[in-house]
């Protein structure tokens, strides 16, 4: 995107008819002032939309849109631009029944209509879509954005879209009878093994998703074929419920590669809650990515809503967009101001912040590349086609088609070791991703080092690994208020057990199906191990918890058999406790036969850690998640780049300098030691050159 990298600020920013003369008297002073390198013009946004402008509301505003370009081309800044909306993304009290009939909007799973989302299978949307977005084309921004309402899910007041008429009739025309709703979704749905209507009807969503994308981007290159498309997505568990296929999407959208396609990964954190949100807006650029092919352009997305400091601070801010860069991305869209002309100097410290931090940034930008960068960690399993053969509950809801596969990520993570969504030695598996994929490629994964939660233990079993991970099941608990357990007693001392070294099993388990198992109880074969115990109140042991195993593969397995996706959001502060680290970084060693790609030793402290090789260098990173600074952290790093050359971390100034870390390489391991406290708004970036 640039001859040398830098960190881009995209400023996605709305100017209403009222006051678009004025803000953008304020948009030309401040873009130098805030270092702002892009603007995207956001149109016919939030609160004042229209929902789906009509052609000639857009010709009219059309005049103002060349003239921002005109102007923000005199001082040196991009023109992008961002439509709020391509088929809408929820009602929000309009009606457009006067502009489109009944059968042009969507419909839910449940039968209920919307009054303004749009079916993405309507000829009368794909016919205005096209007059509208041929419009945008006309002003010659360099990047279109595509918002994330494109997806067939959330657009309130429904929650799981398509079952509009033309869908049901494609669907019943292939079936070869007429199938109706409720039909379709007891089949889609049907508990157990998918039932073979759920492959049918993925296949249709994706097809009409993508027969809308070819609608707008031969609308837009029919007016000029040299304007690049952004696509905002929603994440990869979500997308997985409507069968998107990520490869044809970006073939489409890039004019089958000959453009670069621009990517916003969704960083989620819209307010301010907690820092360890931030789990997520680093997992979603590392996941997004995974799906996209080589190549795209990376934009993350920065957002604060509802906007003003009441919803998140700078510092929260500039995490996400210090995450971004170093994780690879090229540049950071930020949506921090309201879309009512609100004045942006009416927080003038979001501007100070951009500018203050710039140069910070630009030299973590420089020295990261998703292109060639790898990162490094426990690898964690997911196939775009999860949520199709996924395997349901007794009385299963729409959503359970859902398939996370991410839960160990904020467990891992938190207690220091990397993780990363490209392939290596171990091998952590959550939920039912496992089922997606084919024989050899799992027995490829069970040769080498494997972490099971209890959905991929049960779904190995299933189907026909259960010597390969060293267990079945006897029975399963569903709440430990089934049985008189006191706690989970960790007494192997191969990896660091001891007798009295006890761990809580009250973790905030999701009772909405109470009947679904929370934690299985394993019964041993032959060459397995148990390396922890529940026991009762009195301190005797009931029956095994984790265990361990050596395959016939020669890989090594490890089962806790807990259900992680029980976990609200994968967070679980009982499961995650000193003994808890101790048994992890024993158990992750011996899984990989060496030390992991990454442990960060930062006590018992909440960390979000990374490492990124690259041909010459490699960075290590630690994010401090916590209110409190921690006191000193140690890195411990698997080594076969060759010999260290230098070892320098970044300034507060943004400069790469020596001195106060401690390091030493022996046996293969590079270690760290960094004994500065490190405060949450400080970033600790490592670059090592060998």
């Amino acid at each position: 995107m640039h001859k040398k990298r830098t960190a881009w600020y995209a400023l996605r920013r709305t100017l209403p008819l009222h006051s678009w003369k004025a803000n953008l008297e304020e948009l030309l002073e401040c873009c130098p002032k805030y270092g702002i390198d892009e603007v995207i013009l956001k149109v016919d946004t939030e609160c004042l939309s229209h929902n789906l402008p009509t052609v000639e509301w857009l010709k009219n505003y059309q005049p103002i849109m060349f003239e921002i370009k005109h102007e923000l081309e005199k001082i040196a800044v991009v023109y992008s631009l961002n439509p709020w909306v391509t088929t809408v993304h929820c009602d929000r009290g309009r009606d457009l029944s006067s502009r489109f009939s009944e059968r042009d909007f969507m419909v839910g799973h449940d039968g209920v209509r919307c009054k303004a989302c749009l079916a993405h299978s309507s000829e009368a949307w794909r016919e205005e879509t096209a007059k509208l977005w041929k419009i945008y084309a006309e002003t010659g921004p360099r990047v279109l954005w595509v918002e994330d309402d494109l997806r067939t899910f959330n657009h309130a007041p429904i929650l799981y879209s398509g079952f509009d008429a033309n869908n049901l009739e494609k669907f019943s025309g292939i079936i070869g009878r007429k199938v109706s709703r409720e039909e379709l979704v007891m089949a889609i749905l049907h508990p157990g093994k998918p039932h073979p209507w759920r492959k049918i009807w993925f296949e249709i969503l994706r097809d009409v998703v993508l027969e809308a994308c070819e609608n707008i981007v031969k609308a837009v290159h029919d007016i000029n074929p040299d304007i690049s498309f952004g696509l905002m997505s929603s994440g990869p568990a979500n997308h997985s419920l409507e069968g998107r296929d990520w490869y044809e999407l970006a073939g489409i959208f890039s004019d089958k590669f000959r453009l670069k396609l621009y990517s916003r990964p969704p960083l989620s954190n819209y307010s301010e809650k907690s820092l360890r949100g931030l789990y997520y807006s680093a997992d979603s650029i590392r996941w997004t990515r995974s799906m996209f092919p080589r190549g795209i352009i990376e934009q993350a997305e920065v957002e604060n809503l509802p906007f003003f400091h009441y919803s998140k601070s700078d510092n929260f801010t500039f995490l996400q967009m210090a995450l971004s860069f170093a994780l690879g991305c090229q540049g950071a869209t930020l949506n921090l101001f309201d879309h009512l002309g609100t004045p942006m100097e009416y927080c003038p410290s979001v501007g100070k912040m951009l500018a203050d931090k710039k140069n910070y940034l630009n030299s973590i930008a420089q020295v990261s590349d998703s292109d060639t960068g790898k990162v490094r960690g426990v690898r964690l399993l997911f196939s775009p086609e999860s949520s199709l053969n996924k395997h349901l509950p007794a009385t299963p809801s729409y959503h359970d088609l859902q398939c996370r596969s991410d839960m160990w990520s904020p467990i891992l993570q938190g207690m220091g070791f990397g993780i990363t969504f490209s392939e290596e030695s171990v091998t952590a598996l959550s939920g039912q991703a496992i089922r997606a994929f084919s024989k050899p490629a799992i027995e490829k994964i069970l040769y080498r080092g494997v972490l099971c939660d209890l959905d991929a233990a049960i779904a190995l079993i299933d189907m026909g690994y259960s010597e390969a991970i060293g267990i079945e099941f006897d029975r399963m608990l569903s709440e430990f208020n089934q049985e008189p357990m006191g706690a989970e007693e960790f007494h192997n001392p191969e990896f660091g057990g001891s007798e009295n070294c006890l761990m809580t099993t009250i973790f905030r388990f999701n009772d909405t199906y109470p009947e679904i198992p929370t934690t299985g109880v394993p019964r041993l074969l032959p060459g397995a191990k148990t390396i922890s115990s529940l026991i009762n109140p009195d301190k005797e042991r009931v029956c095994p918890c984790a265990t361990v195993c050596e395959n016939e593969f020669g890989g090594r397995v490890a089962v806790i058999p807990y259900s992680l996706n029980m976990f609200r959001n994968g967070i679980e502060p009982a499961f995650c406790n000193p003994y808890r680290k101790i048994m992890f970084k024993k158990l992750l060693n011996w899984l990989a036969g060496t030390v992991p790609p990454l442990f960060v030793d930062a006590q018992d402290y909440w960390t979000l850690p990374f490492r990124i090789d690259y041909p010459d260098y490699t960075i290590a990173a630690l994010f401090n998640l916590n209110l409190d600074a921690i006191p000193e952290s140690s890195f411990e790093l698997s080594w076969e780049r060759g010999p260290v050359k230098s070892i320098t971390k970044l300034s507060p100034k943004g400069n790469w300098e020596a001195g106060k870390l401690e390091y030493e390489f022996q046996n293969h391991i590079l270690k760290i030691v960094n004994q500065k406290p490190q405060k949450f708004s400080e970033p600790l970036f490592i670059l090592i050159k060998f």
